[in-house]
């Protein structure tokens, strides 16, 4: 066999190899069968005593949900996404209907005048002009000093955070004092921890980044060339600096410390903290002590900081404002940042439509707002009533249940009701909305990139200001998200509105909200159980009545529950996952389930509302997804699979198989032994 045969085999050889991987790891993007879960779709249903999960879901999955542009499918979330989509853009259309008659100066006005910005500047160069002059100051700044006292007053004008993260925050051992705070520096969109720089995950996600950049980059009129020789100097700069910074964003004690501004002043070069303070007089009084959220990293940025290094620099900051700026110059922006953030966040190909771009801007500087409209015609006084009942029904068996352990001593029994009796919940939407809205300030000639910039500004200062109060929940709930969640730092559970309304549509939940009580249980009930167990998993624990970083358990009581956990990794490795990866998850699972079951029997459930609640349970979990979705997920979620979150929470309930006769040879079946709960 002469040489040219032997490079043709080994060549279609290779290719072979290398397009069966990419299959495997990324699927194909054609209307082959290949790409439709046909191999995954059920001809059959099961014996509900063998898979649950499937023969409760058996309708939707014998049928094929997925198409070309999408590659995951939920029943639970399938349709409420786009009529809250829908509902927030007729509510702001019913505004813009009324602009003429609004005073001056008022947030529907406010509303109006960021629409017609928009319309105006979208189809000519203005926005992309307003940005230039940022790009071009910072192009033309010839040494460090000048880009340093540039940079400094950018981060401020802007709401940036290109040199250092300042703001008001809380040491995690001490949630009541409020400090200036020299923050993590973000890398790529948030991203601040050093072991995201340096192990397989992000290696495979760099070059998601790296295209999301050159794409805004050449999109803004930069070579290819250009662009590709900038970002690779930026995530250089960003491997340079994450040297030394510690695993922070795990919130260990460690990474964060208080100084004395002399103090960090001697142990800085080359960042001049009264540089940056000048322009932070509302937050920083020039006298008080300083918390520096990773010291490391705050002395590595502050090493890069020399001469050699300030065409990087330039190019750090340059990408930073387009970044987070440039999906306001026009629509092509807008639909590049819409789909690198939906990639990102798993919804691989849904990208937002152009006609509806400006709904979704209005949306995001006018929260308050809109939320406030969508609650009064979708979220009556007696449903909030009904679920803040339901909330307190909780926290109560959950206080039954910490008194009924015998494996907890009565000094952590006290520290974890105090926990319980101190937890806030906001339920779909907070009692008071701030309307930060009201002070913008939109001047008669102002541009719409001007505005949006004064819009975030606004944000920004009414942020820490509201830390200083001690709500740090601020800006980070929106409450027409389709979430629910835990935040150990408040000691608080918040149900979303979204949420909410996502259940209420899902499974028909009609206005006698009492005749559906076991539905709810077996979505929203059991929503609220899972975020109140998060309070005592294995993250959730660490954190005291107060949201204080504080180990309040006993030593004894400590090994008692880590013998716990263990048990729970083991059970779930079973099912052909990582245990210790979900343990969290699986513990809040675990949780809200056993605490629904306890309300029912409260209630002297029937045998049929017992079904209700499984089946309902089973059916919010009910998903399609494309193969190389599922091993995405099952490599970096901190949730189960959704078949695992029914068949092995389930097959560790007792009153499941009391209900359905689950017996030994069922696959469903555990012995009793083997199965798990912490609380």
């Amino acid at each position: 066999m002469n040489n040219k045969k032997i490079y043709i085999i080994v060549s279609l050889i290779l290719f072979v190899i290398l397009y069966t991987i990419s299959i495997l790891v990324f699927g194909i993007k054609d209307n082959t069968i290949i790409n439709k879960p046909v191999s995954n779709l059920l001809t059959k249903q099961p014996r509900l005593e063998d898979d649950f999960y499937d023969y409760v879901n058996y309708k939707y999955l014998s049928e094929n949900h997925l198409d070309d542009d999408t590659e995951q499918w939920m029943y639970l979330y399938s349709d409420a996404g786009k009529k809250i989509k829908e509902e927030k853009k007729n509510i702001i259309n019913t505004i813009l209907n009324k602009c003429d008659s609004y005073k001056k100066g008022s947030i529907n006005n406010k509303i109006c005048i960021i629409y017609n910005n928009y319309n105006e500047s979208k189809n000519n160069n203005k926005n992309k002009e307003d940005i230039d002059k940022y790009i071009n100051q910072i192009n033309n700044l010839q040494t460090l000093d000048e880009y340093l006292n540039y940079i400094y007053k950018l981060d401020y004008d802007l709401s940036e955070d290109i040199v250092t993260n300042v703001g008001i925050y809380f040491q995690p051992s001490n949630y009541k004092k409020p400090y200036f705070t020299m923050n993590l520096l973000s890398y790529d969109y948030g991203v601040t921890d050093k072991d995201y720089y340096n192990n397989d995950d992000y290696i495979q996600e760099l070059n998601k980044f790296k295209k999301y950049d050159i794409n805004i980059l050449t999109t803004y009129g930069y070579t290819e060339s250009e662009a590709n020789k900038m970002v690779e100097s930026v995530q250089s700069m960003y491997k340079e600096i994450s040297r030394f910074a510690i695993n922070s964003i795990k919130l260990e004690e460690k990474g964060y410390k208080i100084y004395k501004k002399a103090e960090l002043q001697s142990m800085l070069k080359n960042i001049k903290i009264d540089n940056i303070t000048k322009y932070y007089s509302n937050l920083y009084n020039g006298k008080d002590n300083i918390l520096v959220t990773d010291i490391n990293q705050l002395l590595s940025m502050d090493e890069y900081l020399i001469e050699e290094n300030l065409n990087t620099l330039k190019n750090y900051a340059i990408l930073k404002i387009l970044t987070d700026y440039s999906k306001y110059i026009n629509d092509e922006f807008y639909t590049i940042n819409s789909k690198f953030e939906n990639d990102m966040s798993g919804n691989l190909n849904y990208v937002e439509e152009k006609d509806d771009i400006i709904y979704e801007i209005i949306y995001e500087i006018f929260t308050d707002t809109i939320t406030n409209e969508f609650a009064n015609k979708n979220f009556s006084k007696s449903e909030k009533t009904y679920y803040t009942n339901l909330v307190k029904e909780e926290l109560n068996a959950f206080k039954e249940r910490i008194l009924k352990e015998d494996w907890l001593t009565d000094t952590t029994k006290k520290e974890a009701l105090k926990k319980i009796d101190n937890m806030k919940y906001t339920i779909g939407v907070p009692d008071e909305l701030i309307y930060t809205e009201k002070q913008y300030n939109y001047g008669e000639n102002s541009s719409f990139i001007d505005n949006i910039i004064n819009s975030k500004n606004v944000l920004y200062n009414e942020m820490n200001s509201q830390y200083k109060k001690g709500n740090i929940s601020y800006g980070i709930i929106d409450s027409l998200e389709q979430n629910a969640y835990y935040l150990p730092d408040d000691n608080s559970i918040n149900i979303l509105l979204g949420e909410i309304y996502t259940a209420k549509l899902a499974f028909g939940l009609s206005d006698d909200l009492d005749k559906d009580y076991y539905k709810i249980l077996g979505s929203l009930g059991f929503t609220i159980g899972h975020e109140l167990s998060h309070a005592f998993d294995s993250s959730g624990s660490k954190y005291d009545e107060n949201g204080n970083f504080i180990d309040w358990w006993t030593k004894e009581d400590k090994e008692k529950f880590n013998q716990l956990n263990n048990k729970v990794i083991k059970y779930y490795n079973q099912y052909n996952q990582y245990g210790s990866q979900t343990l969290g998850e699986n513990i809040a699972d675990l949780g809200g389930m056993s605490l629904v079951i306890q309300l029912a029997e409260n209630k002297n459930a029937s045998t049929n509302n017992y079904k209700e609640l499984f089946e309902t349970y089973t059916l919010s979990w009910c998903t399609q997804e494309l193969p190389y979705i599922k091993v995405y997920l099952l490599n970096s979620d901190e949730h189960s699979p959704n078949k695992n979150r029914v068949n092995a929470v389930l097959s560790s309930t007792n009153k499941f198989y009391e209900i359905y006769g689950i017996k030994e040879n069922d696959k469903m079946f555990k012995p009793i032994e083997d199965r798990v709960s912490v609380w």
